[in-house]
């Protein structure tokens, strides 16, 4: 299962992207996905 949902993310997730999750006593939350702002247009690619 695991493998497949990886799978369809890799052909949204930018190449050097930045993903934070933040843990605590609740469990784990996104805070932000795939953020990419720090590379120029140009150097933004997917695998």
């Amino acid at each position: 299962m695991l493998g497949h949902v990886w799978g369809r993310f890799n052909t949204v997730v930018a190449n050097t992207s930045v993903t934070k999750v933040i843990v605590g006593a609740t469990g784990a939350r996104l805070l932000t996905f795939n953020e990419h702002p720090h590379l120029p247009r140009d150097l933004v690619t997917y695998r």
